[in-house]
């Protein structure tokens, strides 16, 4: 009962061995009460009944469950990943034991996926602001060209490197200034 997992222990016939105190308590929360003897059935039933899990889109309750019912019977091991209308998502791993029963563990994901999402949001507006930037130095009647701190051309504005087109140059991104002012000799 320490484990912040939710823990499942079936048997062949699909009746609860165990449910540890985390995953009573998601059921509870959900109005169904998650006890030994319960039938794996009945849960699932329930969890449809009041939309526990996000249905991906593009597939019908039905489907999304009878695949997951396929899964959990085709292979021996299964890991996947549930997203819950709760907007929580959890890292699952099915475990099909020699006994026939199964043994699933849940783990939250969600602080990770959380974090993903504010990556993903930053990502895309440093990308924003390198397109406006760099459309903004293109617009310019200037040539305007940025080295780094290696002194490689990093940047050259549309109007810099058709003034070295019709001299018969080219910038080339990376390349050090040393040999640029080479070129032009």
């Amino acid at each position: 009962e320490v484990t912040p997992n939710a823990i499942l222990l079936w048997d062949k016939d699909h009746k609860l061995v165990m449910g540890n105190k985390v995953a009573k308590g998601i059921q509870k929360k959900w109005g169904f009460d998650l006890k030994e003897g319960v039938d794996r059935n009945k849960m699932l039933e329930h969890v449809e009944k009041v939309g526990l899990l996000k249905i991906p889109e593009g597939m019908t309750s039905k489907e999304y469950y009878r695949g997951r019912i396929n899964l959990s019977k085709s292979a021996k091991n299964n890991v996947f990943e549930q997203s819950f209308t709760d907007d929580t998502s959890w890292i699952v791993s099915e475990t099909k034991l020699n006994d026939g029963g199964q043994l699933l563990v849940y783990s939250d994901i969600t602080e990770l996926k959380d974090k993903e999402k504010q990556v993903k949001a930053a990502q895309d507006q440093v990308r924003e602001t390198e397109k406006r930037m760099s459309d903004a130095l293109n617009s310019m009647p200037h040539g305007i060209t940025m080295w780094d701190k290696d002194d490689r051309l990093s940047f050259a504005n549309d109007f810099a490197k058709n003034i070295q087109k019709g001299a018969g140059m080219s910038f080339e991104e990376g390349i050090k200034y040393e040999d640029y002012t080479k070129k032009q000799k």
